[in-house]
């Protein structure tokens, strides 16, 4: 159910809507990611089983592969929207406000 949140005459009332989308849209991002995550693990396992079925050793990927490649597919996605640029600078900020408080 969308609601226009002008539509809403009381402040608080406009607050609280405005931050209940936030909180679907965030709780939607990270449901999505928690899919992909779990579509790499699956992946992986599957390679490794067919190595299996081939005689072959099975070669589980440890967790660093596995963050390296969501990386890899979260920067092609990136690449994809044109998006770089943009959340790299964000990162940037983000790690001088961390060493900024670390100081």
């Amino acid at each position: 159910a969308v609601v226009s949140t002008q539509s809403t005459g009381d402040p608080r009332k406009r607050d609280q809507l405005i931050k209940l989308i936030n909180k679907m849209n965030t709780s939607e991002k990270s449901q999505q990611v928690k899919a992909e995550r779990q579509k790499l693990k699956v992946q992986s396992r599957k390679k490794a089983m067919d190595n299996v079925r081939q005689g072959k050793n099975p070669y589980f990927a440890k967790k660093g592969e596995l963050r390296r490649s969501e990386l890899k597919n979260k920067f092609e996605k990136l690449k994809k929207e044109g998006n770089v640029d943009k959340y790299l600078a964000k990162r940037r900020k983000q790690n001088l406000q961390k060493d900024k408080k670390s100081l």
